[in-house]
């Protein structure tokens, strides 16, 4: 997100002349995430080691560290299709849009994703096959 925010101030003068402001930054947002999944580890600094002291992390840590996990081994258009879906509560028209492709493979990427992420955490992983309403 800081990337897309500099990038967007750097380039102010480009997106403040696109039709859809939004639009354009989140387009900007989405391309940033999926070429930071494709660098490889070997391209990303480190700035010092954190101490975490384990009495300060609460009860859902563990959960969200397992997820992430599980995110890490999915391709990354599949983590990208789930992250809009989900997290940014996209419809699959605008999932679609935003990583130009048909609406088709948002659907099937979401299934093989999701199927991906329940063979992963294993059987005691809740039920993942609401997506509240959307299609």
């Amino acid at each position: 997100m800081q990337e897309t925010l500099t990038a967007v101030y750097s380039r102010w003068h480009r997106v403040a002349q696109a039709d859809n402001i939004d639009g354009y930054v989140h387009r900007m947002l989405v391309r940033t995430f999926l070429d930071e999944r494709r660098r490889g580890w070997w391209k990303i600094g480190l700035f010092g080691d954190r101490v975490v002291d384990s009495a300060v992390l609460d009860t859902g840590t563990e959960e969200r560290t397992m997820l992430r996990a599980a995110l890490d081994r999915l391709t990354p258009r599949q983590r990208a299709v789930l992250v809009l879906r989900f997290l940014c509560d996209q419809s699959v028209a605008d999932v679609a849009h935003h990583l130009g492709c048909a609406e088709g493979t948002v659907k099937s990427q979401t299934k093989h994703a999701l199927t991906a992420l329940r063979r992963i955490l294993g059987p005691a992983t809740p039920d993942m096959t609401s997506t509240g309403g959307r299609q």
